[in-house]
C-alpha cells in the first residue's frame, strides 16, 4: 500500500516533514498521522521519522524520545564537521548535503542529521535537503527498501551522486579553460578559474570529511554494528574514494592553469613593457635634440640658416638612429 505525501503534511505531528513505514518485505507506506509512532513497539518492518530540526517542537520530540541522551545530543546540537559515532544498538552522526530550493539544487550545503537502529531511522535537517528529497520521491515511486541500512545506504547515495555531478562539472569547466589557455592568443581565463578552484577546495573538505566517516564506520567492530551497516559504508566508500581522487586531480589541473595563465600573462605583459621601453629610448634623443634646438639663446645653431628647420630634423632622425645601431649593437634588439 503506497500514499502520496505532501512536503510538510498539516496532519503530522508539528516539526515532523514526514513519516514512513515499511512492512517486512520493505514496501513503503506514507503516513500521516496525529502522533509519532511509538519507537518501543516496532513489531515487524522499520520507520524512517524525518524531522525540521529548525522547529523547536521537532527538538522538543527528540528530547522526549526513548533514546539514548549521546543521540539526542547528535541530532539536535549544531554541526560543526561530519562525523559517525556507534554504540551497541544505535548509529548516529551527520554529513553534508547539497541544499534545495523548491524543485531544484541551490549549490549550499547544510548537514544531515541522522539515528539508526534496526527497527527505526530519525533524520533531520534545518534546511531542505537533496538527498532525502531523492529518496523521498524515490519511495513515492514505489522503490522498496529492505532494512534501516538499506535506507541509510540509498539516502547517502544520492548525496554523493549530487557531489558526483559537481565534480563532473568542474572537470568539464577545467577542461573548456585548458583549450583557451592552450591558444596561440593570451586568454585571461583567472575569472572563470577563481569560481572553480573555490568549488573544487569545498567539495574536497566535505569528501575528505566523508570519507573519514564511512572509513570509521566500515571498520567497526560488529558488537557495534551490523554486517549490513558495514557493507553499507564499503560501497559508499568505494565511490567516495573515487571521486576524492578525481577532486584532487581537479585541484592539481586547476593550480597547473593558474600558473599556465599567469605565465603567459607574463609573458605578455613583458612583451608589451619591451615595445614600450624602445619607443621611449628611441624617442628620447629626438627629444632632446628638440630641447636644445627650443632654447631662447643667442647664436643658436641654424637659427640663421635658410634650411635650419631640415638640418634639426634631420639631427632628430640621426640621433633615433644611432639609439637604435646602439641597441642593435649592445644586443637589445634581435
Amino acid at each position: 500500500m503506497k500514499s502520496s505525501a505532501t512536503l510538510v503534511s498539516p496532519a503530522l505531528p508539528p516539526g515532523f516533514v514526514w513519516i514512513f513505514r515499511f512492512d517486512a518485505a520493505g514496501r513503503p507506506e506514507s503516513l500521516a498521522s496525529m502522533a509519532a509512532p511509538d519507537l518501543q513497539r516496532v513489531d515487524e518492518g522499520f520507520y524512517w521519522l524525518h524531522l525540521n530540526l529548525a522547529d523547536t517542537r521537532a527538538r522538543t520530540w527528540i528530547e522526549r524520545a526513548a533514546l539514548p541522551d549521546d543521540v539526542k545530543t547528535g541530532l539536535i546540537e549544531k554541526a560543526a564537521h561530519q562525523h559517525v559515532e556507534t554504540s551497541k544498538d544505535f548509529i548516529w552522526g551527520c554529513f553534508a548535503d547539497e541544499t534545495r530550493e523548491f524543485d531544484r539544487t541551490s549549490g549550499g550545503f547544510d548537514f544531515f542529521h541522522f539515528a539508526l537502529s534496526e527497527r527505526f531511522i530519525i533524520t533531520g535537517r534545518r534546511h531542505p535537503l537533496h538527498s532525502v528529497e531523492m529518496t523521498r520521491n524515490a519511495l513515492n515511486a514505489g522503490q522498496c527498501i529492505r532494512g534501516t541500512a538499506e535506507l541509510f545506504e540509498t539516502i547517502a547515495g544520492h548525496a554523493v551522486s549530487a557531489v558526483a555531478a559537481h565534480v563532473t562539472d568542474i572537470s568539464k569547466g577545467l577542461e573548456e579553460i585548458e583549450d583557451r589557455v592552450l591558444d596561440d592568443e593570451v586568454h585571461d581565463e583567472r575569472k572563470r578559474l577563481g569560481p572553480l578552484r573555490r568549488r573544487a577546495v569545498k567539495l574536497h573538505r566535505q569528501l575528505s570529511g566523508l570519507q573519514s566517516m564511512l572509513r570509521r564506520l566500515e571498520e567497526t567492530s560488529e558488537e557495534e554494528a551490523s554486517d549490513d551497516i558495514r557493507d553499507c559504508a564499503a560501497h559508499l566508500l568505494q565511490r567516495v574514494d573515487s571521486l576524492h581522487l578525481e577532486i584532487r586531480s581537479a585541484q592539481e589541473r586547476a593550480r597547473l592553469l593558474q600558473d599556465e595563465i599567469t605565465g603567459k600573462i607574463a609573458g605578455e605583459t613583458n612583451r608589451h613593457l619591451f615595445v614600450l621601453t624602445m619607443l621611449t629610448t628611441l624617442v628620447l634623443p629626438p627629444t632632446v635634440v628638440a630641447g636644445f634646438f627650443g632654447m631662447n639663446t643667442k647664436n643658436l645653431v641654424f637659427a640663421e640658416s635658410e634650411n635650419g628647420t631640415l638640418f634639426a630634423a634631420l639631427l632628430c632622425v640621426l640621433s633615433s638612429g644611432i639609439a637604435y645601431w646602439i641597441m642593435r649593437r649592445g644586443g637589445m634588439l634581435r
